[in-house]
């Protein structure tokens, strides 16, 4: 009774030593939350004996017992489970002026990646991303999408004269421009150079939208400047501006007196008629229209008259601005911003290799052909790998590239055979036969290439040994070997040609003469 009590007593305390307990703190009462459901706890424990406890406290830490190995396995598990669900907050900057088109669009980016997205009430122009790093890096994805593919923003130069005509009353023109668009528009304040600058924010092709219609209405007004003289200014006006009333009689024009040279604004025909009326009376000097418009750029505040000249300007990279290569119309302030639009854009053309971006696919080809970077081409259908080993690696199961190879071979053979023939059997002169050398070529030709012989190489076999029988008959067709001749060696095939057509020529003018060699 002693010794198996003994026995049992060893057993218990080498089974103690094995069992181990290993405690691990998680501070973010979430994750403790998400530990203890039972479908993780489960998880966690798979194939194993331990016991798995979650405490309720921040104090209180997950305590993991049972056998050392098995310890280790599922304190891993929870390890790598607390790192993939750990609360990550990102704090993200929005472009100026387009957090109210970002909100839009909150909704469908949390639905596809599960984190959660808002707009701080003091920080107007930065988003907070909260979730796990997963969620979190999946949202700042789409959300970098919506920002550079889907989003936009265009500043215009409005003459301060005709901003009114913009909004018209009470905004009934500005409301109809952004009726059924996703597009805001803000006026700033006049400049010291009369212009008012207009910032149109929203979706892209909305955005294109709206300019195009405040621009086509600006091009139907005119602001023309008048040099007065004082001493003409009061005729002009008349008393209690009676004269400029009579002068000004059903047309729609806007005058600014106050300063010399005065400012006439309005619609194109009514602007130039009143301006006839006032030279005819009075001979006053026009000294020219200032323009309605202007579109600046976002790099430099440069303005410009119209959008080509605008991306000339950024296509010369005259300052920081750049414009997409893909030529979408698409351009920014840096090259930071272009590069994250580019990465998006559709009409982008991206080299696997570098990264860079192309506006075509024959750019892309020759920038690769050239081999620019480590990415390479199949040889056989002509899509892009990131390196050569990959490239390669395609080649062994692309059905286009062995075909290739194959044709590529076949002209090889074919244009050795025909360089090894005298002039009058490659060209087929001497019609049904051949000379007694050329003879000998050709039956050692047919015994190497004969598709019995060659297995493995049938198709390729099968072509040779036909055109050795068109030559053996007198009629060689040469063609097919010539494509890959010229390419390989366009001297060769173009001293051959030369000498063909010469010969026929003095064979029409003289007739025909003995052959070079001696026919059997």
């Amino acid at each position: 009774m002693g010794g198996e009590r003994q026995r049992m007593k060893v057993m218990l305390e080498t089974l103690q030593q094995d069992v181990i307990t290993k405690r691990l703190q998680v501070d973010d009462p979430s994750l403790r939350w998400m530990l203890k459901k039972g479908t993780n706890l489960k998880e966690f424990c798979r194939d194993s004996s331990v016991q798995v406890t979650v405490g309720s406290d921040v104090d209180t830490q997950v305590q993991i017992t049972g056998k050392a190995a098995e310890v280790n396995q599922v304190l891993a598990r929870v390890k790598a489970y607390i790192q993939e669900n750990r609360k990550v907050t990102k704090m993200l900057d929005l472009p100026a002026g387009s957090s109210r088109f970002v909100r839009g669009r909150l909704k469908r980016i949390r639905s596809d990646s599960e984190a959660w997205l808002y707009v701080p009430k003091d920080l107007e122009n930065q988003l907070c991303i909260q979730g796990n790093q997963r969620q979190v890096d999946y949202a700042e994805e789409l959300l970098q999408q919506v920002i550079f593919v889907e989003y936009a923003s265009i500043s215009l130069h409005i003459c301060s004269k005709l901003v009114g005509e913009v909004v018209g009353k009470n905004g009934a023109t500005i409301k109809s421009i952004k009726a059924d668009r996703e597009v805001d528009i803000q006026f700033g304040e006049a400049t010291e150079k009369a212009w008012t600058t207009t910032q149109i924010v929203g979706s892209r092709e909305d955005c294109r939208a709206a300019c195009s219609e405040i621009l086509e209405k600006l091009k139907c007004y005119e602001v023309v400047s008048l040099q007065i003289n004082s001493s003409q200014a009061g005729l002009i006006i008349g008393k209690n501006g009676s004269t400029i009333k009579t002068l000004k009689a059903g047309l729609e024009t806007r005058e600014d007196t106050q300063r010399n040279p005065w400012i006439v604004s309005g619609p194109k025909g009514d602007v130039n008629e009143l301006v006839r009326r006032i030279q005819i009376q009075f001979s006053v000097a026009v000294l020219g229209g200032l323009g309605t418009f202007r579109i600046r750029c976002p790099g430099c505040a440069e303005d410009f008259p119209d959008f080509k000249l605008l991306l000339k300007h950024v296509d010369q990279r005259a300052c920081a601005a750049r414009s997409c290569v893909g030529r979408c119309g698409a351009y920014y302030p840096d090259e930071g911003s272009c590069l994250k639009h580019q990465a998006w854009c559709p009409f982008v053309r991206r080299c696997p290799g570098c990264d860079a971006g192309f506006a075509s696919e024959a750019e892309l080809t020759k920038h690769v052909t050239a081999k620019a970077c480590k990415a390479r081409a199949c040889r056989g259908c002509r899509v892009i790998f990131t390196d050569i080993p990959a490239a390669e690696l395609h080649e062994q199961s692309c059905d286009k590239y062995a075909e290739r190879m194959r044709d590529v071979e076949v002209q090889r053979q074919i244009q050795l055979l025909k360089e090894t023939l005298c002039p009058a059997c490659r060209m087929g002169d001497q019609k049904g036969s051949s000379c007694a050398n050329c003879k000998a070529i050709l039956r050692r030709a047919q015994l190497k290439w004969h598709p019995d012989k060659n297995p493995a190489d049938e198709i390729v076999a099968t072509i040779v040994f036909r055109s050795v029988q068109a030559v053996w008959n007198g009629s060689p067709q040469w063609h097919t070997a010539d494509d890959g001749a010229e390419s390989a060696c366009p001297t060769t095939g173009a001293k051959e040609a030369e000498k063909h057509k010469q010969k026929t020529g003095d064979e029409a003018s003289f007739g025909s003469r003995t052959a070079e060699c001696t026919v059997q």
